[in-house]
C-alpha cells in the first residue's frame, strides 16, 4: 500500500451556512520524495462540519487505489466520527443518541465508503509543513469573496 499524507483547510467557520473555500493537499510519498496534489474548491452556502465532510471526500476521490493514510484537519467533528460515531450511526440506522436522523448522513456514508479498505489515522490540530501555506491561501481567497 502507498503511503499518502491528506491536509485539510476548511475557510468556512461556524454553524451558519456561508460562502468560501476549501482546500486539501494530497501528499504521496514516493521512493523520489514526496509528490503532492492540490485542489481549492469555492463552496456556496455550507456549514464548517459539512465544508469538512465534503472536503476530505474530494481528496479521497482522487485516490486510485488504497493506501496507507494520514489525514490532517483541524475538525474534531470528523475525527470524532470514524470509527466510534460512524459505528454506533451505522447499528442504529443513521439515527443519533436522541434518535433522529444524523446530520450530513449523505457525506458520512460516501466518507465510510471512501474509507473502506484503506488503513488510515486522523491527526488534529496537528502543526504540519503546509499549516502556513493552507491558511495564508483561504485568507487570500476569502478576502476575494
Amino acid at each position: 500500500m502507498k503511503d499518502v499524507n491528506i491536509y485539510l483547510g476548511n475557510g468556512i467557520k461556524g454553524p451558519q451556512a456561508r460562502d468560501g473555500y476549501v482546500i486539501y493537499i494530497l501528499e504521496y510519498i514516493t521512493a523520489k520524495g514526496p509528490v503532492t496534489r492540490t485542489e481549492v474548491i469555492e463552496v456556496e452556502k455550507i456549514s464548517c462540519h459539512r465544508a469538512e465532510l465534503f472536503v476530505l471526500s474530494k481528496a479521497l476521490e482522487r485516490l486510485k487505489e488504497k493506501c496507507n493514510l494520514n489525514i490532517y484537519t483541524e475538525s474534531s467533528y470528523l475525527t470524532m466520527g470514524f470509527p466510534d460515531w460512524v459505528k454506533k450511526w451505522t447499528e442504529n440506522g443513521w439515527r443519533n443518541s436522541h434518535g433522529t436522523e444524523v446530520k450530513n448522513r449523505d457525506l458520512w456514508q460516501q466518507l465510510t465508503e471512501l474509507l473502506t479498505g484503506n488503513k488510515y489515522e486522523f491527526h488534529i490540530k496537528e502543526t504540519h509543513s503546509y499549516s502556513a501555506w493552507i491558511q495564508s491561501e483561504l485568507e487570500r481567497r476569502k478576502k476575494n469573496v
